[in-house]
């Protein structure tokens, strides 16, 4: 009875969110029938993917300490190996912190104090940003640039909007419907893709 009760349970909760993700993107909850407005905290980024790693690293590190206080005691070469092996797996947790933190702090300019909002009966987007409102439509977007970002099991997805003179106004994927929005609001509209995997140089979004 039990084993049945857990199994309906999350059925239902998966079912529940399946219909949830489809309201948000295609029914009536999303850009297309409504409309709808996107933002993320400030402190996103930091929440969601790199506060994590911090205790992965830390304990690491711990193991560091455990090794390097049983160096002395070492006699064999796989000892000495297994040894070196560790501050080796810790560099390594390391540049992949530091990368996601200069990914992220990169990304975070875009949704710092930013409002996404976007309106079906118009079929415009304004991105308000730094107290100035900037309407996007078919009429003045020339282009549309998409930009993924991958780490391995990490993904980060953002848009440019290219204007007719040339300037462009980044917004990230806030995910829900806003894709959906902009392939309806913005048909005709050239987009292009690009893929940055591990960044050593600053993103483009300016």
């Amino acid at each position: 009875m039990v084993t049945f009760l857990v199994v309906f349970g999350l059925f239902f909760l998966a079912i529940r969110g399946l219909l949830k993700y489809t309201s948000q993107t295609l029914g009536d909850e999303s850009p297309l029938s409504q409309p709808v407005t996107y933002a993320y905290p400030n402190d996103y980024f930091w929440w969601r993917e790199t506060v994590w790693v911090l205790p992965i690293t830390l304990l690491v590190v711990y193991g560091d300490w455990l090794f390097l206080t049983r160096f002395p005691t070492a006699t064999k070469l796989w000892h000495y190996l297994l040894i070196g092996f560790m501050p080796g797996l810790t560099a390594f947790f390391i540049y992949v912190l530091s990368r996601l933190y200069w990914t992220e702090r990169q990304l975070a300019t875009i949704i710092k104090d930013t409002l996404v909002y976007l309106d079906p009966p118009t079929q415009s987007m304004v991105v308000s940003r730094a107290s100035t409102d900037t309407v996007l439509t078919t009429a003045n977007v020339a282009a549309i640039e998409m930009h993924t970002v991958s780490f391995g099991k990490f993904l980060y997805l953002y848009f440019r909007f290219i204007d007719q003179d040339g300037c462009a106004t980044p917004i990230y994927d806030y995910g829900k419907g806003l894709p959906f929005g902009i392939e309806a609001y913005f048909k005709g509209i050239p987009v292009t893709a690009f893929t940055h995997s591990y960044p050593t140089s600053p993103l483009p979004l300016s």
